[in-house]
C-alpha cells in the first residue's frame, strides 16, 4: 500500500497556506510551532523525521490577541506566525473592488454552468456596491453562484441579499411571483413559507424534508438545479426527493432502500 505525503511534505519548496488560523483547536497548535522552530515534519507512527522548504501564510478573521488573552491561541505561535502582518480591510470598506470580483466571479460560473455571462445592470451594481458584504468575498462569490443557479429567479436571489439593507429598490425586491411548474416537476410545489412548519426544527428527517421541498420550490422543480443548491449529486438528490418527499417523485421513479432487519 502506497503512502501519502502530508500537507507540508507535498508543498516542499512551495507554499503552504493555513486558512482560519484562529479556528485551530489549542491541542495541534503545539505541533504546528514545532514544525515552524525545527523546519521537519515527523509523519504519524513514524520515527524519522523530514526536513522541509516552505513558505508559510496563515489567515484568520479572528482577532489572535484577544485569542490570546482568553487563552485560545498560543502567544509564541502568534509571534512565529506574524512575521509579516498584511491587513485586509473588509469588502465594505473597499467598494471600488466589488466590480472586478463581481467581473471575475461571473465569468467563473459562466464557464462552469456553460451560460452566458452575467453583468449588472448599473443601478443594480450600486447597490451592490453599498451592499455591507458580512460574509466578504466568500459571500460575494456565492451570491454570483446562486444567481446562475436560479437563472429564472434571480430577482428572489437579489431580495434574499438586500433584506436586511436599509431600503429596498422594488425592481430588486419585487415578490416571487407563482409561475406555472415546468414538466421536471410531476407535481405543484406550494411556497414553502405558506404552509411548512416554522424553523428552528430539531427532527433531522423533518429538516431534510423541508430542504428538499425548499430547493425544487425555489428551483421551479428542476433538480439538477435544487441539487447544486444542497450540494448534493443529481442521483442523490433523486433519492431525497423518493424518500422524504414521495408526492413529487416521478411515476416509476426509484424506491428507497429497503431498510436491513
Amino acid at each position: 500500500m502506497g503512502s501519502s505525503l502530508g500537507g507540508f511534505r507535498a508543498a516542499n519548496g512551495g507554499v503552504v497556506f493555513l486558512d482560519e488560523i484562529g479556528e485551530m483547536p489549542l491541542d495541534l497548535q503545539p505541533k504546528l510551532l514545532q514544525v515552524l522552530q525545527r523546519w521537519e515534519v515527523t509523519p504519524v507512527g513514524s520515527s524519522q523525521s523530514h526536513p522541509i522548504d516552505v513558505h508559510v501564510m496563515a489567515a484568520t478573521n479572528s482577532d489572535l490577541e484577544s485569542q490570546i488573552d482568553k487563552g485560545l491561541f498560543r502567544e509564541d505561535l502568534f509571534y512565529r506566525l506574524n512575521t509579516v502582518h498584511i491587513s485586509i480591510p473588509p469588502l465594505r470598506s473597499r467598494a471600488a473592488d466589488i466590480p472586478g470580483f463581481i467581473d471575475h466571479f461571473s465569468a467563473h460560473f459562466a464557464q462552469k454552468y456553460a451560460r452566458p455571462q452575467w453583468q449588472a445592470e448599473a443601478g443594480l451594481l450600486k447597490r451592490l456596491l453599498g451592499h455591507p458584504w458580512p460574509g466578504n468575498i466568500r459571500q460575494l462569490a456565492q451570491t454570483i453562484q446562486r444567481l446562475y443557479v436560479f437563472e429564472d429567479r434571480r430577482d428572489w436571489v437579489l431580495k434574499q441579499l438586500f433584506k436586511d439593507d436599509a431600503q429596498e429598490d422594488a425592481d430588486v425586491a419585487a415578490p416571487i411571483q407563482a409561475d406555472s411548474m415546468p414538466a421536471a416537476c410531476p407535481a405543484p410545489l406550494a411556497d414553502p413559507t405558506a404552509a411548512e412548519p416554522t424553523l428552528p426544527l430539531y427532527n433531522l428527517a423533518e429538516l431534510r424534508r423541508l430542504a428538499v421541498r425548499q430547493a425544487l420550490v425555489a428551483t421551479k422543480g428542476n433538480r439538477g438545479r435544487a441539487a447544486d443548491l444542497l450540494g448534493v449529486s443529481l442521483n442523490t438528490m433523486t433519492r431525497m426527493v423518493v424518500e422524504f418527499c414521495p408526492d413529487l417523485a416521478p411515476k416509476g421513479g426509484r424506491k428507497p432502500a429497503a431498510k436491513p432487519r
